[in-house]
């Protein structure tokens, strides 16, 4: 009896060390909190062909910001963008630089939560709840996106429908800012 339960004991050790605990959306949302950048060239959309087309250009810019307690802000731009050519601030800019200023620039802040995949929770859908956008027809609105994240939460990568192609999807690969 003694040996059936040290063998017992010593099959139930090896099981649990054998099997990692499984990871939580709490895990994985703190692999997301923090600040993120774009890759060099990370944000494209791919058309049905594999093109590449760059909605803010191939040396665009992007910076993510996620908090533990869930709240996020974004914002994406084309690098080298031009400046108004007079006024102390955005509301002097001319028609034409505001038009371009807005075409070429998307920031926006929401509350964020994880529903991760049932077989993998490093992908899964985050879903943005917008409170305040540049482009007002987000502003109330529920954004769901596609993530994967690195196990090691060093990188990431958010899938998007292009709201003016919803066949594409647009990728920003994001990195950690250290």
């Amino acid at each position: 009896m003694g040996r059936l339960l040290g063998l017992s004991l010593v099959f139930a050790a090896v099981a649990h060390a054998g099997f990692a605990q499984p990871v939580q959306t709490a895990d994985i949302a703190r692999l997301l909190e923090g600040v993120w950048r774009a890759v060099p060239g990370g944000m494209f959309a791919e058309d049905a062909a594999g093109r590449k087309l760059y909605p803010f250009g191939e040396a665009a810019v992007a910076r993510f910001i996620m908090t533990r307690d869930g709240f996020g802000a974004n914002t994406l731009q084309a690098a080298g963008r031009a400046n108004c050519a007079i006024g102390p601030g955005p509301r002097q800019c001319s028609e034409a630089e505001a038009s371009a200023a807005f075409q070429t620039a998307s920031s926006y802040q929401y509350r964020w939560r994880l529903e991760p995949d049932a077989d993998n929770p490093y992908r899964g859908a985050i879903i943005w709840e917008v409170d305040l956008s540049v482009y007002p027809n987000w502003t109330g609105q529920s954004l769901a996106r596609r993530y994967e994240v690195a196990p090691d939460g060093s990188a990431w990568t958010l899938f998007s429908p292009l709201p003016a192609n919803p066949n594409l999807a647009f990728q920003a690969r994001m990195v950690r800012e250290r």
